[in-house]
């Protein structure tokens, strides 16, 4: 097939894959294989999703098939173009579109239409359709009216909506998810998953999903199980998740009907078959037939001893607030808590209800100044409780503190070097073509 970057209409497989394998180098100087000569087939239009657990080499295989990396062996070909040919790097990567599990690590607009804009621009879309192309993409998920604002003034779901945008705006035919709705609420992961559904529906975009969530793999059309860089599983969702023990085996949970099911079968002695796996409405009825009949054994009952907690308490915290824009609401106010030695604490809230922001405020520079503005202000505020001996992973990496004019003269480099870091990848990942002045 010719490399014509403007003519994509005409392929039969979106992905092909032929025995690949890839390993990289640890600082130790050992090779660790992250895909272990893997082969299959993604077709035009299809909807698949790829599970296993960490280091099973889900995201790596999502980043060979953006050409972020490159097989060490075997044969990779996407839109029907071999992927280690020099000529197809820019046409593969122009119609290929990855959202990450960190909005933050790919937005790299001041603003938002900036964000959206910023895809599109590194393919050369002249100026009028490429303001055409940012009102649509942000039409199309909601973001419209925020055009003109912050992107860090947006909820985590928006940000993911953003990130969609800009893969939308560059009219993709293969979108890649590495665990997007990961750090989203129920209803902000619904609403995300709608939007991808409506996309597939309305543009016919093919979709590869990695996940741990197997309630989003349910709605593929096909599942992809690895383990250890291999392919365990293939095949439908009922096919896949049919096979019970199995999936425990790699270490793998079900849906959360799918675990009642078995559960209420294990508890009343009967076996399930596959086509009790079908839908969640085929297993509310096998339950409803197994609860007919049999009552669950109460000897198959287990339980969990209570968890013990000690009354020293390590952190307090009273009177905390804080706002990113004096203009804007406070998006914590007011927060008062105790944490006590052994005590195991859940934040929980929908998107945009300060979560984050509780979490990463005692070491945030602008709430370290607003505590500054409090006692000023002669609001006494104990400052020596918000520095406790603690571990706090961030959400956000280093590739923030990329700046966007860094990023694009990256984009004149031919191909992503191996030694730059995955958050640059990232990154890379939203751009395709080097802007020409």
């Amino acid at each position: 097939m010719e490399s014509n970057i403007n003519d994509f209409s005409e392929y039969n497989l979106t992905v092909k894959a032929e025995d690949i394998l890839f390993s990289y180098e640890t600082n130790s100087g050992k090779d660790v294989v992250a895909v272990d000569h893997a082969s299959f087939t993604v077709n035009k239009g299809e909807y698949v999703a790829i599970l296993g657990r960490n280091g099973s080499g889900k995201s790596t295989l999502a980043k060979m098939i953006n050409i972020l990396e490159f097989p060490d062996s075997g044969k990779l070909s996407v839109f029907d173009l071999e992927a280690d040919k020099d000529e197809n790097f820019w046409p593969i990567r122009s119609h290929c579109g990855m959202v990450f599990q960190n909005p933050d690590n790919q937005i790299v607009g001041t603003t938002v239409e900036e964000d959206v804009a910023f895809g599109p621009e590194n393919l050369s879309v002249p100026l009028p359709e490429l303001a055409l192309r940012v009102e649509k993409a942000l039409g199309y998920v909601g973001l419209l009216e925020k055009a003109d604002k912050q992107p860090a003034s947006l909820s985590g779901g928006q940000k993911q909506k953003l990130a969609i945008a800009g893969v939308l705006a560059m009219q993709p035919q293969l979108l890649i998810l590495d665990e997007s709705t990961s750090m989203l609420d129920p209803k902000s992961r619904d609403e995300f998953l709608q939007l991808v559904s409506r996309m597939r529906k309305d543009k016919g975009i093919t979709v590869i999903h990695i996940t741990h969530d197997m309630h989003e793999a349910y709605l593929a059309d096909r599942v992809i199980i690895l383990e250890k860089g291999k392919i365990r599983l293939n095949g439908t969702p009922p096919e896949v998740f049919s096979q019970v023990e199995r999936i425990r085996e790699l270490g793998l949970e079900l849906p959360k009907w799918a675990e009642l099911l078995c559960e209420v079968a294990r508890l009343c002695g009967v076996k399930t078959e596959q086509s009790d796996f079908l839908s969640e409405e085929s297993a509310k009825k096998k339950i409803r037939e197994i609860l007919k009949d049999k009552h669950p054994d109460p000897k198959m009952k287990t339980e969990k001893k209570p968890r013990k907690i000690s009354d020293q308490v390590i952190l307090r915290v009273s009177g905390l607030s804080h706002s990113y824009d004096k203009k804007e609401k406070k998006a914590i106010s007011d927060i008062a808590f105790d944490v006590r030695k052994g005590e195991i604490v859940t934040i929980i809230g929908h998107s945009g209800s300060g979560k984050t922001t509780l979490r990463s405020s005692p070491i945030s520079t602008a709430s370290f100044v607003h505590w500054k503005e409090k006692w000023k202000s002669g609001v006494k505020m104990r400052r020596n409780i918000f520095r406790p001996k603690r571990t706090t992973r961030l959400k956000r990496s280093e590739a923030t503190s990329v700046f966007c004019s860094s990023i694009r003269s990256i984009s004149f480099s031919k191909r992503p070097s191996r030694r730059i870091s995955n958050s640059v990848r990232a990154r890379w990942a939203t751009m395709t073509r080097p802007v020409t002045d």
